[in-house]
């Protein structure tokens, strides 16, 4: 039939314009609601699934190429989460009139496009600073150079409290339109005041949107407030431009550097499998259709769907960190050595910030930028030693020996998956122990009950003078775990004391729980270490152990120490001056372990 022999582009085409005569069909009472987001997505969703239902081919457009080619159109203004949208009519009209706080995209030009005949001259504070509390002004023209048609400015609607309108012959219009509608008869001009005072320091930024009777115009304003002598002093030397991304390169031949001391072998870790990234999700990702993968999942969370979604989410995160390492690859830069030609070293910028962020035992691949080598050839070089900005590298000894610093060389950094293969690891034991973990992860009050508590006539033992009720309260239920099936979370806003219960919880437990064992795991370093210096000074070396992964440096530790080496409490060896990964023997031999949840999941 005709239809069956229809283009791809001629489906969308109908489906799209479908779509825009049903959302211009639309009542004013059916767009603007309690939550206008949300009743915009489910009228969508709704006209999706009937316009599919008439035929199954329709079905092949994904929502993403709709809305792209609505916003190519002009018909659409993309949100700023991608996944949904705000309609305005393409003579102009807004179908919406509630716009405060909303993040307008891709067709910023057309709303500040001049329209009917109407002219408004440009809007600019660039340049000026603010004393908070003040008033700035500035003037705006709006100008009708029809010679004909009269036009009628009946609203102006703005985004940012901190601005006003001052309409011509005085009167303040505020947010509101007490003041309108205003007549501008054929070529005649009025003159507006917009007006600035902002309270805060930083940048103030508003949209003002001037609303005719079938369109509307808009000016973006931006402020800044502040100490004026104080921005100059800090104001950037030239403009910030984002790095763009480098195209990966792929290399046929590799020659391998020497990789730094690892761990050493150990009978008790084994390494994660390699949960390698789907390529259909590569697909979907390169063609923005990841989003709808992700609401799809998330929109139910359950058991049946959690390791599922988690997965999908590390993927997606594996593919950006990917595509954003590829923005620290560089082009004719100058690598040094040292007098022995042991090392190989390159500075690079923004390490300190982790951008990107470079490990020990992380790898890059260099090529001679003149192109004298072969194309597909490149050397790998294996970080030994960080300080600072500075990275030594070791690539292969024909590298090292035939090394010329006059040389420039193309860098490329490698991601190392290793962090994301223990995420998936986690996600992957979740999912053959799936009844053992519903309780945790999904905790209800139809399946919790009080259990007999595990210690008794603690009361004597709980009274430390330094705890307030609601501290020695969640110590009390920690040590007593009457609710032992599901997790406990002590929560409270900076300075509450959630680490020092945390600390005096896990004091408890060891001297009333004689047998216990205790994991004591949070995300970052320096959050094990902010426990670690706390549980030392009422621990000794010989209870409690903090297991530190092999790449770190020594010196984190030994900054922590005052009266103590706490060193000796780590897995440090002294003749390597790193460390080295014990075997799960010693781990066992110890009441108190301290751990990131990364290294963790070695163990």
């Amino acid at each position: 039939s005709k239809m069956s022999r229809m283009s791809a582009k001629a489906i969308l085409q109908i489906v799209s314009k479908e779509f825009l005569s049903f959302v211009n069909d639309l009542s004013e009472e059916e767009m603007i609601s309690v939550e206008p987001i949300e009743r915009f997505k489910e009228l969508y969703i709704t006209w999706r699934d009937h316009f599919s239902e008439m035929d199954e081919r329709y079905k092949s457009v994904t929502d993403g190429r709709i809305i792209n080619f609505l916003v190519q159109e002009g018909s659409l203004i993309r949100h700023h989460d991608k996944a949904l949208i705000l309609t305005i009519n393409p003579q102009g009209v807004p179908a919406r009139k509630t716009f405060w706080n909303e993040k307008l995209g891709l067709n910023r030009e057309a709303l500040e496009a001049n329209k009917g005949d109407i002219e408004i001259s440009a809007v600019s504070f660039e340049g000026e600073i603010a004393v908070t509390g003040e008033v700035v002004s500035r003037n705006v023209i709006i100008r009708n150079n029809s010679a004909t048609v009269a036009r009628s400015l009946t609203q102006i609607d703005i985004s940012a409290i901190e601005f006003t309108i001052l309409l011509p012959k005085g009167g303040d219009s505020g947010i509101s339109s007490a003041k309108l509608p205003l007549l501008l008869y054929p070529m005649t001009e009025k003159s507006f005041t917009i007006q600035c005072c902002a309270q805060d320091v930083g940048v103030v930024n508003g949209h003002i949107r001037f609303n005719f009777e079938s369109f509307s115009i808009s000016r973006f304003v931006s402020l800044q407030c502040g100490n004026a002598d104080l921005m100059n002093q800090f104001k950037p030397i030239e403009k910030y431009e984002k790095s763009k991304r480098k195209d990966l390169r792929f290399f046929r031949q590799i020659e391998d550097g020497v990789r730094p001391a690892g761990p050493g072998k150990s009978n008790t870790y084994k390494a994660p499998a390699q949960f390698p990234v789907i390529q259909e999700l590569r697909t979907k990702e390169s063609l923005g259709e990841a989003v709808e993968l992700v609401q799809a999942e998330r929109a139910a969370l359950q058991p049946g769907n959690y390791v599922g979604l988690f997965q999908l989410l590390l993927w997606l995160e594996e593919i950006t960190i990917a595509k954003d390492m590829l923005r620290y690859n560089a082009e004719g830069v100058q690598l040094n050595c040292d007098s022995k030609r042991e090392f190989i070293s390159l500075v690079v910028p923004g390490l300190a910030e982790s951008r990107p962020s470079v490990m020990v035992g992380d790898d890059i691949l260099v090529q001679e930028s003149n192109g004298s080598g072969p194309p597909e050839r490149c050397f790998k070089g294996y970080a030994h030693i960080i300080v600072d900005s500075t990275v030594y590298f070791k690539f292969s000894q024909n590298f090292h020996i035939t090394f010329d610093p006059n040389t420039l060389y193309d860098v490329q950094f490698n991601f190392k998956r290793t962090l994301l293969r223990v995420f998936h690891q986690a996600l992957h034991r979740i999912e053959e122990r799936n009844a053992d973990f519903n309780n945790w992860l999904f905790p209800s009050l139809q399946s919790f009950r009080l259990l007999p508590a595990l210690v008794t006539s603690t009361s004597a033992a709980l009274k430390n003078k330094q705890l307030n009720e609601y501290q020695l309260l969640a110590v009390k239920n920690i040590v007593h775990a009457t609710g032992r099936q599901v997790p406990y979370i002590i929560f409270g806003p900076p300075g509450t004391g959630k680490t020092f219960t945390m600390v005096e919880a896990i004091l408890k437990i060891g001297k009333l729980r004689p047998q216990s064992k205790i994991l004591i795991c949070a995300p970052s370093n320096s959050a094990v270490n902010v426990l670690f210096q706390r549980l030392s000074e009422k621990l000794s070396s010989l209870e409690m152990f903090r297991y530190v992964a092999y790449h770190r440096s020594s010196k984190e530790i030994i900054d922590l120490s005052s009266t103590k080496n706490l060193l000796d409490y780590c897995n440090y060896n002294a003749n390597q001056n790193g460390f080295d990964f014990p075997g799960l023997e010693k781990f066992l031999k110890y009441k108190y372990v301290l751990a990131t949840c990364a290294v963790a999941g070695q163990l």
